[in-house]
């Protein structure tokens, strides 16, 4: 069965994104089997995925476009299972999100 996971991939240029930019992610996502599924060509959020190689893949779409930065979101299963991971130039980072919740107002009065 495994471990299913939404992803949505955004990329950022200097500029406006190019033709041949979007062009190479869609070859990117059309080029693997779990990529294809939880993307659309454009990077936007399709189906949830068993994607295991997602690290592996992110790596080198940014490597071969290093002049663009990568954010890929991803929504697991599980509560709390929310995270993003950028890249550029071949270098990923995966963070967390980290939840919490404000402290009433109420409590802060005094008594």
């Amino acid at each position: 069965m495994g471990y299913r996971t939404r992803y949505e991939l955004l990329a950022f240029e200097a500029s406006d994104i190019s033709q041949e930019t979007k062009d190479a992610i869609a070859r990117w996502v059309r080029g693997s089997d779990e990529a294809s599924i939880a993307l659309s060509e454009d990077g936007s959020m399709n189906e949830s995925a068993l994607w295991y190689d997602w690290e592996t893949e992110l790596r080198t779409l940014s490597a071969g476009l290093p002049h663009v930065w990568f954010v890929l979101s991803g929504w697991g299963e599980d509560a709390g299972d929310l995270w993003k991971a950028y890249a550029k130039a071949g270098k990923l980072e995966k963070v967390q999100a980290e939840l919490k919740f404000k402290v009433p107002g109420f409590f802060k009065l005094k008594h």
